[in-house]
């Protein structure tokens, strides 16, 4: 390859990698879904340019240019997936529950010091919301989410917000708007961004929109879903109604082969089945990238 057609593979590698840079320092802090989507997609065809480069630099400099772009942009699918497969062998091997438990939290900060969910507290409130109670998740008997419940005035209707207690922590805040109808269907409402590939009960209607950040926006659809519907009252304590759907997730992954369930050490614990991985890897990656779950 001529020296000057080295010279253009190498500036366009100092370019890219200025890119890079740029594309990591503003994901770190992004705390906006559609934004950090977008990121991603940019990061990945960033991170094939610089491996294509690399390539015709070191290595096969004869090869089509765009050959290389694309076993630069398998090189980093195929590096993602190795890191969520790895999550998924730690879940396995920790002999962790991998039910989550809500209980009443006591001593804590009532509303996370976020204007923006601090606006949507009040619009909720004003669309006929009012505060029930606080509860945090705990995993590992560790409380990990904070999460104040809302409850419609009619009690059809509750609203749970879902913060980390993690300072540092990369999960966004996230709501779940759910009813039950007189006929046990439950309708479930959330924004949330987590991995779950599990599966919901059949008398379950569930819609996960990732990308639906406003809480008003959230609130419609779920107004929307349930527009046909006869939602019964709500009387049950929220922490109790809330494990009681939590239970009932459980079960239904059990029963579907998505968890196995094993004593151990006197406790019950569960692990993710072998089909359980490529669920999760397929749900991880359309959340990273296409922001819509499996299901």
């Amino acid at each position: 390859m001529a020296p000057q057609n080295i010279n253009l593979y190498h500036e366009w590698l100092g370019g890219a990698l200025f890119l890079l840079s740029f594309v990591v320092f503003i994901d770190t802090r992004s705390r906006n879904v559609l934004g950090s989507l977008v990121l991603r997609w940019i990061r990945w065809g960033t991170i094939g340019f610089i491996l294509a480069c690399l390539l015709k630099i070191f290595s096969v400099p004869q090869a089509p240019f765009a050959l290389l772009l694309s076993t630069g942009l398998l090189l980093w699918f195929l590096a993602e997936s190795a890191v969520i497969w790895s999550h998924v062998y730690r879940c396995n091997v920790a002999e962790m529950p991998l039910g989550a438990r809500y209980t009443v939290a006591e001593n804590r900060t009532l509303w996370p010091n976020s204007h923006t969910w601090r606006l949507g507290q009040e619009l909720l409130q004003s669309a006929g919301f009012e505060m029930e109670c606080l509860a945090s998740v705990d995993v590992n008997n560790a409380p990990f989410l904070l999460c104040p419940i809302l409850i419609s005035k009619d009690r059809r209707m509750r609203l749970v917000m879902r913060f980390s207690l993690n300072p540092s922590s990369r999960i966004l805040p996230s709501a779940m708007l759910y009813s039950i109808d007189r006929s046990g269907t439950v309708f479930l409402t959330e924004n949330s961004c987590a991995v779950f590939a599990g599966y919901y009960p059949t008398t379950w209607n569930v819609s996960r929109r990732p990308l639906v950040q406003s809480l008003m926006k959230l609130h419609a659809l779920h107004c929307r879903k349930t527009k046909h519907a006869s939602p019964m009252e709500l009387l049950e304590p929220a922490v109790d109604s809330l494990n009681s759907l939590q239970q009932m997730l459980l079960e239904e992954n059990i029963l579907k082969n998505f968890l196995l369930s094993v004593q151990t050490n006197g406790k019950k614990v569960f692990y993710l089945a072998e089909d359980a991985g490529f669920r999760i890897w397929l749900e991880a990656f359309l959340l990273r990238y296409f922001g819509r779950p499996l299901s």
